[in-house]
């Protein structure tokens, strides 16, 4: 039989959910685990090993915000409940204070300009570490969009599903399953072979409880990324996407990434090419806000196409 627990959350001011959840969603409705259709977001969660669906609406304003949480399962437990709600704390950004960030840009005239249409976007996270990683892993040397398509290939495939009212929604897959798809399973859903063998080998490592999200948490980003590097197929361009949207740390800046870099140049540099090292160093002026700008720069290409 299935439960409803439900409670009304207030993120840090501003706030707005149709940017935050929007934004998970690349604005297009539906990425990977991720729904944001008509005012609402939803994300399965795997919560104990079953099937929890998480239903998020916006009842506030942007300086004012109240959000009604609802968390659905069969036979639902409150500590249960309870873990899927502060889960979705954590992927909605919703104690990141956006407004001394704010008055840092007001010195940046591309930037704030950049900022204003977006006013209240919460960079959202990823569930876990593990999920960060394989979400990362599956973007490594191909354009977004194919990126986007095998996520939600990964999701419709393998992930649990959860349906309302007629719509079927899925999980991410638990590492356990991505396990028991086997190699074969895992190209089936457009990887390489050897994204399928890094992939397998997150998921053994997360099975195993050695990608806890509490125990990196107290880490130093540095301390971070050389954990993260230690694993087969994770290089620091992959570590650092997941501090940035897993972990939710505000101060990375991962400029191996060539999306980036050309957004960068784009606002900054006339559109000339620019290197790793000329766009860590042009970043540094945004310390301690580089996650932000990431994720403000990125915010705004989306919303230009």
């Amino acid at each position: 039989m299935v439960k409803d627990f439900s409670v009304v959350l207030e993120p840090l001011p501003p706030f707005s959910l149709a940017l935050t959840a929007g934004n998970l969603t690349y604005f297009q409705g539906r990425v990977g685990a991720d729904y944001f259709e008509n005012g609402t977001y939803r994300r399965v969660l795997q919560v104990d090993g079953h099937a929890a669906l998480l239903s998020v609406n916006d009842i506030g304003s942007v300086d004012e915000p109240r959000l009604h949480v609802r968390v659905s399962a069969e036979n639902l437990l409150q500590s249960e409940a309870l873990c899927a709600i502060e889960t979705c704390r954590h992927m909605l950004a919703m104690k990141t204070d956006l407004k001394p960030f704010y008055d840092r840009v007001t010195r940046d005239s591309i930037l704030a300009a950049l900022t204003k249409p977006l006013r209240g976007l919460h960079p959202p996270c990823v569930p876990t570490v593990y999920e960060g990683l394989v979400f990362a892993i599956c973007g490594q040397q191909i354009a977004s969009t194919v990126a986007r398509h095998i996520r939600t290939l990964i999701v419709n495939r393998y992930g649990d599903p959860f349906t309302v009212d007629g719509s079927v929604y899925r999980s991410f897959p638990s590492p356990q399953q991505l396990l028991d798809v086997g190699l074969e399973g895992l190209l089936a859903v457009k990887l390489s072979g050897r994204k399928a063998e890094y992939i397998r080998g997150i998921a053994l490592k997360a099975a195993k409880g050695e990608l806890d999200m509490s125990s990196l948490s107290v880490l130093t980003d540095q301390q971070i990324v050389e954990h993260l590097d230690a694993l087969r197929g994770v290089g620091n361009w992959t570590a650092e996407w997941v501090l940035l949207r897993a972990i939710g740390r505000q101060d990375v800046f991962p400029a191996g990434d060539l999306a980036l870099r050309r957004v960068l140049s784009k606002e900054y540099f006339g559109g000339q090419d620019i290197s790793e090292d000329e766009a860590r160093r042009y970043a540094e002026r945004w310390t301690p806000f580089r996650g932000l700008v990431t994720a403000y720069l990125f915010a705004a290409q989306r919303l230009q196409k």
